[in-house]
């Protein structure tokens, strides 16, 4: 057996904490052992991704490895673009649906925070972003479709589906150690180097502090 990863080991200890919190609810222990369990945090991802490395990976999405274009290539682009100029969630982008943009914005309610803080964003739907909507529409087929970045029969992609082509791409691109979410991080290090303040990267970011997101930039925005 492969020893489990450290962001699992800590989703067993919660689980862990759970069982024995409604044991002693019932009366049937006085105390949590499961609380006691030390574990290390995952380390922080600090990887960076360049532009030259985002322009090999949106480019060998479009080409398979037999060399012929990818049918999927042109909306998983469309997926890579959103994922920058929002800087939001990959899920949140995968499973974003025409109904939430109306009158200019794009209303997101971040799936990590949806039951916690429920804290929403409001994007304004600049004229890149509404570029990228606009190659949306001219690649699907499908009438009425519910999800933005959607398959040819309309639904929408899966995680692993998204993660399967992003490997391949990559392999492609020959850049390693770089996945969806780094986009995210990328995206908000790139906003502070063009002058975006850190108020307005919570906003954007919906973290539950402030402190959250100055870290979150730190961790990325070494000075060269």
């Amino acid at each position: 057996h492969c020893k489990p990863r450290s962001r699992m080991m800590q989703v067993y200890r919660d689980r862990l904490v759970s069982l024995f919190r409604w044991a002693a609810d019932r009366g049937y222990r006085t105390d949590n052992p499961a609380l006691d369990i030390a574990l290390k945090g995952p380390p922080k991802n600090t990887r960076y991704c360049t532009s030259e490395e985002y322009h090999k990976i949106r480019d060998a999405m479009m080409i398979g490895a037999d060399g012929k274009q990818t049918a999927s290539g042109p909306m998983l682009q469309c997926f890579m673009d959103l994922l920058y100029l929002t800087a939001q969630r990959p899920t949140d982008i995968r499973l974003l649906k025409w109904s939430q943009i109306k009158n200019g914005v794009i209303e997101i309610t971040p799936s990590k925070t949806e039951r916690s803080s429920g804290g929403k964003v409001r994007i304004p739907i600049t004229p890149a972003i509404a570029a990228v909507l606009e190659r949306v529409r001219g690649i699907g087929s499908v009438k009425g479709m519910s999800y933005v970045i959607h398959q040819g029969n309309g639904s929408n992609y899966t995680r692993f589906g998204i993660g399967s082509a992003w490997t391949r791409a990559c392999k492609r691109a020959e850049v390693k150690g770089i996945s969806t979410r780094q986009i995210r991080p990328t995206a908000a290090t790139d906003a502070v180097r063009q002058g975006y303040t850190m108020n307005e990267l919570h906003t954007t970011l919906v973290h539950t502090s402030a402190g959250t997101t100055e870290g979150y930039i730190r961790a990325l925005d070494a000075p060269l």
